[in-house]
C-alpha cells in the first residue's frame, strides 16, 4: 500500500481502526504453520495466541464504516 501513498503502518492502523467498525476484504489463507497455538486446533495449548488458524492475508481494502 506504501507505493499507492496509503499508510497502513502498525502505528496509522491501531490510531486510526481500534474502536471502529471495519470492512476488510483480502484473501482467505489457513496458516497450518499455527496449528499449536491455536484453540480452535490445539483447545488446551498454554502457548495459545489466535482462535484458529484462518487469516486474512494478504489484505487488499479497509474501510472504517462508522466515521461521521
Amino acid at each position: 500500500m506504501a507505493i499507492k501513498g496509503i499508510d497502513w503502518s502498525t502505528e496509522t492502523l491501531k490510531s486510526t481502526l481500534i474502536g471502529h467498525n471495519v470492512k476488510i476484504a483480502g484473501w482467505l489463507f489457513y496458516d497450518e504453520e499455527h496449528k499449536s497455538q491455536s484453540f480452535a486446533t490445539n483447545p488446551t495449548g498454554e502457548k495459545n495466541w489466535r482462535a484458529s488458524c484462518w487469516e486474512i492475508h494478504p489484505m487488499t481494502y479497509i474501510k472504517v464504516l462508522d466515521e461521521q
